[in-house]
């Protein structure tokens, strides 16, 4: 009947669609693993990126024991398998049928192969997500109830949600072989043309049987970036630069479409936070919203603007993923887009989470550990579906709370935060409830975008220079300083993070002992907290024993706590400002905020023990008047 229901379904389709449908249906393996047969190249060199890089993680070992050894041997004779491999893949049936599309330059029928392509993947995707999401549901509700069933049922939970796990890990891979896009065609052909231009005897083999030249594909992509197609500069696992030799022509070509600054505008957010859609309010990029539902890797859409100037705007893969897990990727693609942009946006709803100032603040000590921005990012935070958007204390409470961890590189200026209410309003319109666009979120975003394009006119990217030909040349500039950041971060980023938690564990002993030094100072002293303490106790057990002026027990009671509690409060004000001034490392404000909290309590400390001892006086002074 599903099949049935396929059939009448794709009636409509044009003769294009139909073919399209055809050819993937006849191209889809039993084992549901389409992505792997369609791609074949593509997959190849993924397990060849994979391969190497366990072959450096391998090496970087000081020493080797014999099955590491037995490892980095069997590593180095799968890639030469792999390589061989390489030169034998060829075209699969859909891969041949996108090629003739392009052989074409028709633009038109490029655009109606991705939605035809969307259409056969939406069928038999969202059965599986149906199904995930049933599972998920499963999963979360045994989780709940784990606590409230008896002892003797544990054992069967347990086992019955590792069950659902495996049925969910295997619904994930299913879905990620399923998920083809017109991005993945066109990776598996610039791999070709790649390994054309390597290889003769296969670019003579491609020549002949397809008639597929590196020199068109290029032209034909070129074009598709400049009428709003994203190129997709970093995808792939584990995540690497796509086809650098393709892509280093292909900038080189859109540099001669324009001689303006080149001004690079980068976005993050965490995942299905609608940041892509927000930059297709900001800039008119609707190949973001229009071309996937959500952003994988890294991807660049470029485009100029009314006064001459190019703009290249990054769009990132959602950070903070639940399915992913992965903060060494999530920290890759921050950097990344923040060592090459001259305005560095970070997107949030409600308010600025945690997590976000967490990964900005370590992504900021790999950039300045390797040195890899060009020039200083303006950083820009936006936060999203407001309800008060002119609130000038949230304003400035969020911007103290971000100087903490942003000063130290990134230039944060007074009016960088922007508070945007939701993009559509509810309305009550003949009884029912109809959503609108919001008149305050078009104003809000209008204001937001003249704000990032009006302090970019200073100049573009990477060089002063007003020539014509050096204008032309930023976009290339560029493209060479992205691929030396990410070799950058690829190689050294786990040395930067052992090195920063070296580095954090030393400031963190130089910190303790600096607490100790001013505790012995400035409180346990003759002349600190603990000798004036004395002195106050002292001053009122004198007074206790005369009460000649008439003075009762209760009021020289009360004096007596009273400037005991005002000495605690000045030390401690004391202590946290000779503290605050003595530290002036600006990346570890939280070790800071740590140490001060831990300056209370030796001050607490000796206030309770004066404070018992005058109490034991004053206890010996109430008996010695009753009897």
């Amino acid at each position: 009947p599903y099949e049935r229901e396929l059939h009448d379904t794709r009636n409509g389709y044009s003769a294009l669609g139909k073919r399209i449908c055809e050819t993937l249906d006849k191209s889809r393996p039993l084992d549901g693993r389409l992505v792997d047969r369609i791609f074949p190249l593509t997959a190849v060199c993924a397990d060849i990126a994979r391969h190497r890089q366990r072959g450096e993680e391998l090496r970087e070992i000081k020493v080797k024991s014999s099955q590491i050894c037995s490892e980095l041997v069997d590593v180095v004779r799968k890639l030469k398998q792999l390589k061989k491999q390489k030169l034998e893949c060829g075209l699969s049936d859909p891969v041949r049928l996108f090629t003739s599309l392009v052989k074409c330059e028709d633009y038109s029928q490029l655009d109606e192969f991705q939605r035809y392509l969307d259409l056969w993947k939406t069928q038999y995707v969202n059965p599986l997500l149906s199904e995930r999401t049933r599972v998920m549901d499963q999963l979360h509700s045994d989780v709940n109830e784990f606590h409230d069933v008896a002892e003797s049922e544990h054992a069967s939970k347990e086992e019955a949600s590792i069950k659902l796990r495996l049925q969910l890990e295997t619904l994930s891979d299913k879905i990620d072989q399923l998920d083809v896009s017109i991005d993945s065609f066109w990776k598996e052909t610039m791999e070709f043309c790649v390994l054309q231009e390597d290889d003769m005897v296969v670019c003579d083999v491609l020549s002949k049987t397809c008639g597929l030249h590196s020199a068109l594909v290029k032209r034909v992509y070129t074009r598709s970036v400049v009428r709003g197609y994203p190129m997709q500069l970093l995808c792939g696992n584990p995540l690497q630069m796509t086809a650098n030799k393709f892509f280093r022509d292909v900038f080189a070509q859109l540099a001669s479409t324009g001689s303006g600054d080149l001004v690079v505008v980068s976005m993050i957010g965490e995942q299905s936070s609608a940041t892509s859609a927000l930059l297709g309010y900001l800039f008119g990029c609707r190949s973001f919203t229009r071309h996937r539902k959500r952003a994988k890797g890294l991807y660049a859409s470029y485009g100029t603007i009314s006064d001459g100037r190019r703009l290249l705007i990054l769009d990132s893969e959602g950070l903070l993923s639940l399915q992913s897990g992965s903060r060494v990727l999530d920290s890759q693609i921050t950097a990344m887009a923040m060592a090459c942009s001259d305005v560095f946006i970070v997107s949030d709803t409600g308010k600025l989470s945690l997590q976000i100032q967490d990964l900005l603040q370590g992504c900021m000590y790999e950039m300045d550990c390797l040195s890899m921005a060009a020039r200083q990012p303006e950083l820009v935070v936006v936060l999203r579906d407001r309800t008060n958007c002119t609130g000038r204390v949230q304003r400035h409470a969020l911007k103290q709370q971000l100087k903490q961890s942003t000063d130290y590189l990134m230039a944060l200026k007074d009016e960088a935060i922007f508070l945007l209410p939701s993009a559509v309003c509810e309305q009550e319109s003949d009884g029912s409830t109809v959503q609108k666009p919001s008149a305050m979120f078009s104003r809000e975003i209008l204001k937001l975008r003249r704000k990032i394009l009006g302090n970019t006119e200073e100049g573009g990217y990477a060089t002063a220079s007003n020539a014509d030909e050096e204008t032309r040349l930023q976009l290339v500039r560029w493209y060479t300083h992205a691929r030396a950041v990410w070799a950058s971060l690829t190689k050294y980023r786990h040395k930067v993070v052992h090195y920063k938690a070296l580095c954090e564990k030393r400031l963190h002993k130089e910190l303790g002992d600096m607490v100790e030094v001013l505790v012995k100072d400035m409180i346990q002293s003759e002349k600190g907290l603990s000798g004036k303490a004395t002195e106050v106790v002292q001053k009122h057990t004198r007074r206790l024993q005369t009460l000649n002026d008439g003075l009762t027990v209760d009021r020289c009671d009360m004096d007596c706590r009273s400037e005991l509690s005002s000495l605690r409060e000045e030390y401690q004000r004391k202590l946290i400002t000779v503290f605050c001034a003595g530290t002036t490392v600006a990346m570890y404000e939280d070790l800071k905020q740590v140490h001060c909290m831990t300056l209370a309590t030796p001050v607490t400390e000796v206030y309770k023990f004066h404070l018992c001892r005058w109490e034991e006086k004053v206890g010996l002074a109430i008996d010695h008047r009753t009897s």
